[in-house]
């Protein structure tokens, strides 16, 4: 149960660490005026000075989380096989990959990580709309050639949600250059090319295999 819990609270854990630590610069009024002089204010209330007086201990909290759960983790997991009194925690979490893919469950984890602190950290439109489409997209093809799950259905449904939520970063912010914009959907279209010719090839081997079977019998 306590393996559960771990695994099911690390997107909420992350999520709540980096906006506790995501500030923004805020100009200063004088007189009716904007001055030039500028000030971090945490991003979720503007009365708090980033990382000092009330919002200093949270942001300690958070930064201990990030360092001592939220990055260690993905990189602990795949080497925690070879201690004994660990194996239920990794099995919990690999079960359902194949053999030779077990170690996805770091990636898995360090996606997560990765869209939660590029989310949450970056405050310009144009710059977060180009990184989530780059992330989005390499996750989709890493994705199409690692085809990870045991099960074939659980792999289609995984790149499905993966093109969807890719389609959604390229489609959010329209105010792009045409150039740009142009340049990211290209980009698109290279892990969907992947995940067809993966599909593809998974369902000749799944054809292939039955009738190989076959064949040996009759021999």
């Amino acid at each position: 149960m306590l393996w559960q819990i771990i695994l099911l609270s690390f997107s909420s854990l992350a999520t709540t660490s980096f906006r506790l630590l995501k500030c923004t610069k805020l100009t200063s009024i004088s007189n009716g005026k904007f001055s030039d002089e500028t000030s971090n204010r945490f991003a979720d209330d503007g009365r708090l000075e980033c990382f000092s007086g009330d919002h200093l201990p949270w942001a300690i909290v958070a930064i201990t989380i990030v360092a001592v759960y939220c990055i260690p983790l993905p990189i602990i997991l795949p080497a925690i096989r070879y201690y004994p009194r660990l194996i239920p925690f990794y099995d919990v979490y690999t079960a359902e990959y194949k053999h030779n893919r077990q170690w996805w469950c770091a990636v898995d984890l360090t996606r997560r990580l990765l869209l939660v602190a590029v989310y949450t950290a970056e405050n310009d439109k144009q710059r977060l709309h180009l990184a989530m489409s780059l992330i989005c997209a390499l996750l989709l093809s890493a994705h199409s050639l690692a085809w990870p799950f045991r099960n074939h259905k659980a792999n289609v449904i995984e790149a499905m949600f993966l093109t969807v939520l890719t389609c959604m970063t390229l489609l959010s912010y329209p105010e792009h250059p045409w150039s740009q914009s142009v340049a990211i959907e290209c980009l698109f279209f290279v892990p969907v090319i992947l995940l067809l010719v993966n599909m593809i090839r998974e369902h000749v081997v799944l054809f292939c295999i039955p009738v190989v079977a076959t064949n040996n019998f009759h021999l």
